[in-house]
């Protein structure tokens, strides 16, 4: 846990506070950055300086999405083993209501489709951001859960090709992922200049608009030394 200072009401303290009550029928924003993470946030405009060059928003048809990338690292939050990961966003104040995610029925595949393209860092190197990137996260309403997620990108620098290829070995219930209760577990590897990288973590999840038709999300993963990490936040939609 980051030391932020005593003012436990601090805006960096709130976000970071898993502590919070969440009630499925009184829907709060939630904030999903970095390393899969998504946390309860009442205040959320104004928590800390985006990079206005590279923030924005969309109203996809199912509620408005807003996203962008932090200047910082990390949430000042005192250097936190997974502050590499920290550096886009997404939120929104359209969350899909429980009682409408639950009288959903069947399967349905969303796409990546808003967003900044993932950020991807090799020990200490600047991030480089993803040439081409695809993910997909399929949805199973009569089961209430996640049942698959694919992602592939490509990141090009200095003449080195890294190529991540991830997914969910397992699928995961809505009730352990939406409005900041979880994760889904992500497994894959980033392939550098042809030689293969194990890397795991988690993706965030919650669905935007009336009918459950678009989802926000962050991901991250990261080798077991954690010299190969790759991280992003987006908008999914059918």
């Amino acid at each position: 846990n980051g030391n932020n200072g005593n003012n436990g009401n601090s805006k960096s303290q709130r976000l970071r506070d898993p502590a919070v009550v969440i009630k499925k029928d009184t829907l709060l924003p939630v904030i999903h950055y970095g390393y899969g993470q998504s946390y309860i946030n009442p205040a959320l405009e104004g928590l800390l300086p985006p990079d206005e060059t590279l923030s924005g928003s969309a109203f996809t048809g199912t509620g408005e999405v807003f996203w962008g990338r932090w200047n910082q690292p990390s949430l000042s939050d005192g250097g936190s083993e997974d502050g590499l990961f920290r550096g886009d966003y997404i939120y929104s104040h359209d969350l899909t209501p429980y009682k409408d995610i639950q009288a959903r029925t069947g399967e349905v595949v969303f796409s990546r489709t808003l967003g900044q393209q993932p950020l991807l860092q090799d020990g200490g190197t600047r991030s480089i951001e993803a040439a081409v990137f695809q993910s997909r996260i399929q949805v199973d309403f009569d089961q209430q859960s996640f049942t698959g997620v694919s992602m592939n990108g490509e990141f090009n620098q200095a003449g080195t090709l890294y190529q991540l290829e991830a997914g969910m070995p397992k699928k995961a219930h809505f009730d352990d992922v939406l409005y900041g209760a979880g994760t889904i577990d992500l497994t894959g590897t980033v392939i550098k200049n042809g030689v293969s990288v194990p890397v795991s973590g988690g993706m965030s999840a919650d669905f935007v608009g009336k009918n459950a038709d678009g989802i926000i999300s962050s991901f991250g993963v990261k080798s077991a030394d954690g010299q190969i990490g790759v991280s992003g936040a987006g908008a999914y939609t059918r």
